[in-house]
């Protein structure tokens, strides 16, 4: 390789270049997969929360009643 480089350091040089776009293409394209599986996991994060919050919300206006009935009887 290095007698090539010697003789053409321009080729050198292109294919260094074309190299790193490569790399930089790659590592974008991971990130960006990597981004869309985090925010799938946010997503269902968020979707859980909101189930526990309807209820326990439910489960609390429940209990509510339960306790008045008790304190009339």
């Amino acid at each position: 390789m290095w007698p090539a480089a010697l003789t053409d350091p321009l080729r050198l040089y292109q294919r260094a270049f074309m190299e790193t776009v490569d790399s930089t293409q790659r590592a974008l394209t991971f990130m960006g997969a990597s981004a869309r599986v985090v925010m799938h996991a946010v997503d269902r994060q968020q979707a859980v929360a909101t189930d526990i919050g309807r209820h326990v919300r439910e489960t609390l206006a429940g209990t509510s009643g339960l306790r008045e009935s008790t304190r009339r009887a």
